[in-house]
């Protein structure tokens, strides 16, 4: 859960710095991508599984 862990650290520093504007929307579609990507990534960093002759 670390993306989810960074996305909400990053919008809480923009609320704490009053830089850009918080937004549920953001967390949401951010997390919504960053598992994805991670879906992406596990799904092409698999290794083939060798193939049985018979």
């Amino acid at each position: 859960m670390e993306i989810t862990g960074n996305e909400l650290t990053l919008e809480l520093l923009q609320v704490f710095f009053s830089m850009g504007n918080f937004n549920v929307d953001d967390i949401i579609l951010n997390i919504f991508g960053g598992l994805l990507g991670y879906c992406f990534l596990r799904l092409f960093l698999q290794k083939p599984s060798p193939k049985r002759s018979n």
